[in-house]
């Protein structure tokens, strides 16, 4: 009986008091595993920003109990996810900033993969370069309960 209320509770706490959300980042096609630093969320709190650093495992954006209660508490404001992603041409080290906006109800989808196109790229550039005025276009897709969902590019 003892064991059985552990077990219980051990599973009541990983289900409902979990800090983590299902994050995939991708650029141009392809998972960044190791390439990408100084990843925090970024919040417009009464006209102040405040910024909380966060974990990034692929597959996993592990958030501080601090920012999940800002999420809970305004669940209809956006926040930003801010990820430097480093790239190497020619000997070269070139680093990308992305912005990820994002809201309470997208972090909670499962399978929330993050699709980023970045325009350094000039066969991405020409292809979505006339939807945004920055060097990158994000596009999300997740799975809620009917189906495979996204944000959709519409294409020239």
């Amino acid at each position: 009986m003892k064991k059985s209320l552990i077990i219980f509770f051990l599973f009541i706490h990983l289900f409902c008091f979990s800090q983590s959300a299902n994050l995939i980042i991708q650029v141009n096609g392809k998972i960044i595993t190791y390439d990408f630093s100084n990843v925090y969320l970024k919040f417009d709190l009464d006209g102040n920003s405040k910024k909380i650093n966060v974990d990034y495992i692929p597959g996993n954006l592990k958030l501080t109990e601090e920012a999940w209660s800002i999420i809970r508490n305004e669940p209809e404001k956006k926040f930003f996810l801010n990820v430097d992603y480093y790239t190497y041409e020619k000997g070269k080290q070139k680093i990308a900033k992305f912005e990820l906006e994002l809201t309470k109800y997208l972090i909670e989808r499962s399978y929330l993969i993050a699709d980023i196109y970045d325009f350094r790229d000039k066969s991405y550039k020409r292809k979505y370069q006339y939807l945004t005025n920055k060097n990158y276009l994000v596009q999300f897709y997740y799975r809620p309960d009917n189906g495979v969902h996204g944000i959709y590019i519409p294409r020239k």
